[in-house]
């Protein structure tokens, strides 16, 4: 009933438009009276759920990369390096020493000319050998401190990427915009573009 002097005026209507392609998993109010905050459906997002899935997979990588610094293989790694430089100065030692002894013996007639030409190349190959491992060792450190640039680097790109999913996830719980009537477009289980309506909110 409109009483006189009184004027009938028409509720404004809010559309509560989807965040993403969604899928709605629960729905609290089909059609009634809602309060502002108050949580009207539950989404489920498949671009998210894949981002999701796109983390768990950048945690995993993280993991397999700290586990060297973890199991010890890092220390072990840099004791076999330096165990390899030893190995071979000594070769190289060995190998100007042998060569020393035997062109005495050539001098004294007690070893052929064959034995005396071979050695200039073995002790080439100790020297190539030496400088092979002194080269790994000194670069150990920087792999190392690459590994750690890259452990760091994952780190970041998790932790953003993880406060992002959140942020996301906070927006497939739908809250009422404001107080008033609240009328559902779509039931639970139905589909929902981005953009399009999950209901309207009369004020």
């Amino acid at each position: 009933m409109i009483y006189p002097g009184t004027v009938k005026v028409p509720r404004q209507q809010l559309i509560c438009a989807s965040p993403d392609d969604v899928k709605v998993v629960d729905l609290k109010v089909q059609y009634g009276q809602v309060k502002r905050g108050q949580p009207i459906a539950t989404l489920a997002s498949t671009k998210l759920a894949h981002f999701r899935s796109q983390l768990d997979s950048l945690a995993a990588d993280l993991e397999v990369q700290r586990r060297p610094f973890t199991d010890g293989r890092i220390a072990r790694l840099e004791g076999i390096l330096s165990q390899e430089v030893e190995s071979a100065l000594h070769a190289l030692d060995s190998a100007d020493t042998y060569s020393k002894v035997l062109e005495k013996k050539f001098g004294l007639g007690f070893a052929v000319l064959t034995d005396v030409v071979a050695l200039p190349s073995k002790v080439v190959a100790a020297k190539t050998k030496l400088a092979s491992a002194k080269v790994d060792k000194q670069q150990f450190p920087m792999k190392v401190k690459d590994m750690k640039d890259r452990i760091e680097i994952a780190v970041t790109k998790l932790r953003s990427g993880t406060e992002i999913f959140e942020e996301l996830t906070k927006r497939m719980t739908f809250v009422a915009p404001g107080d008033g009537l609240f009328m559902a477009s779509v039931g639970v289980g139905g589909f929902v573009q981005s953009g399009d309506p999950i209901g309207v909110l009369y004020l």
